[in-house]
């Protein structure tokens, strides 16, 4: 199987031993040549900021820029001055067995990547607005915080 297949748009970025990183705001484990946000944006590891980043390359978004200071890999979709929502996956706050709830929301470490993807592609003009639906009787914030989204913003 590739990673990327054409036809359907889809792509699957696969690092066995991947973690996810323990604390936000979760910066990139390495000052890319696109990112823009300066050494003191840049942190320790940061797998899921990395897989982000190839599946982005996979899917073939400006390959022909990648590795340069000028990858803006959703600029082709985005405009500076676009509002834009991203929508993580807060589902619900607890884990109903009382287990860890981190696997019912995106991690924060996913979200930080798209939107520093996100803001490259606005060029510092735009909205970036956060949302979500949870199922009912999920408290919000509980959710955003077991995500690790208080950190990012």
């Amino acid at each position: 199987m590739t990673p990327f297949d054409p036809a359907s748009g889809a792509v699957l970025v696969h690092r066995p031993g991947a973690v996810y990183p323990p604390a936000g705001p979760f910066h990139p484990g390495a000052a890319y040549p696109e990112y823009p946000f300066g050494a003191e944006h840049v942190g320790p590891a940061n797998d899921a900021y990395a897989l982000v980043r190839e599946a982005l390359r996979d899917l073939q978004m400006d390959a022909a820029r990648f590795g340069t200071p000028e990858w803006n890999p959703l600029g082709d979709f985005l405009r500076p001055g676009a509002r834009v929502v991203i929508k993580p996956n807060l589902v619900l706050d607890r884990h109903p067995a009382g287990g860890d709830p981190t696997c019912l929301v995106t991690h924060g470490a996913v979200a930080r990547a798209v939107l520093d993807y996100v803001s490259l592609a606005l060029g510092g003009a735009g909205e970036v607005v956060i949302g979500d639906a949870p199922l009912q009787g999920t408290d919000f914030g509980a959710a955003a915080r077991a995500a690790g989204l208080p950190a990012v913003l």
